[in-house]
């Protein structure tokens, strides 16, 4: 019985660390695919985001990621998005890819 639980506890470690290991790295910055020049977002491991563009303007916001999901708070409103890989899919369909 306690080999059972030694190697149940040394499975359950493993596979947090695999499950861990798949999830998208998250802080970083990312560009417009539409436009990498014009546009670019910076996620601070803060859980802020810095969007701004080549011209100098800038805006700042909070994020939040649940599973594969991101949501962008500016002002009270949401805009939410997937997270693939090194890339997020916004629900209008624009893509921003990790630099």
């Amino acid at each position: 019985m306690k080999l059972f639980k030694i190697v149940l506890i040394v499975f359950l470690v493993m596979n947090n660390f695999v499950l861990g290991g798949c999830k998208p790295s998250v802080p970083g910055i990312y560009l417009n695919q539409k436009d990498d020049k014009l546009l670019s977002v910076e996620l601070k491991p803060d859980g802020t985001y810095r969007i701004f563009s080549d011209k100098g303007s800038e805006a700042v916001g909070e994020y939040v990621v649940k599973d594969n999901m991101i949501t962008f708070i500016m002002f009270g409103k949401e805009n939410k998005g997937e997270m693939k890989e090194d890339s997020i899919i916004m629900e209008n369909g624009e893509v921003w890819k990790k630099k």
